[in-house]
């Protein structure tokens, strides 16, 4: 199963309403999240059934505009 974390002040979070989803869904959520401006960067987590954690996909995210 998959879900989807994102970083935030230092720290990767578990977004809720993510956890035990599919791939699929689990792209199109992070899709949907990164093309919004700005957005953190935000990853896609696999874990097995032993609970080993594998990071699939990982977005850099869209930093706010500096002056």
């Amino acid at each position: 199963m998959f879900h989807v974390e994102k970083y935030n002040n230092g720290v990767w979070q578990k977004i809720m309403f993510t956890e035990n989803r599919s791939r699929l869904y689990c792209d199109g959520y992070v899709d949907a999240y990164d093309s919004f401006y700005p957005s953190p960067p935000m990853r896609i987590m696999k874990v097995d059934k032993d609970g080993k954690e594998e990071t699939i996909r990982e977005t850099k995210g869209r930093s706010k505009v500096t002056v």
